[in-house]
């Protein structure tokens, strides 16, 4: 019964490690496509802006 709690316990603690990891992923892509729009914006002619 132990080692069952154990490994349901592992198994949660591994659910959550990988929805943080897929949290920072998505977080780092928003802020990568952030950042070109914002460099786009800048560099862009200025009737673009």
């Amino acid at each position: 019964m132990l080692n069952f709690v154990k490994n349901l316990i592992n198994e949660v603690n591994k659910d959550i490690k990988k929805a943080e990891d897929t949290k920072k992923q998505k977080k780092a892509s928003f802020e990568k496509e952030f950042n070109r729009w914002g460099k786009l914006k800048t560099e862009s002619p200025k009737f673009l802006r």
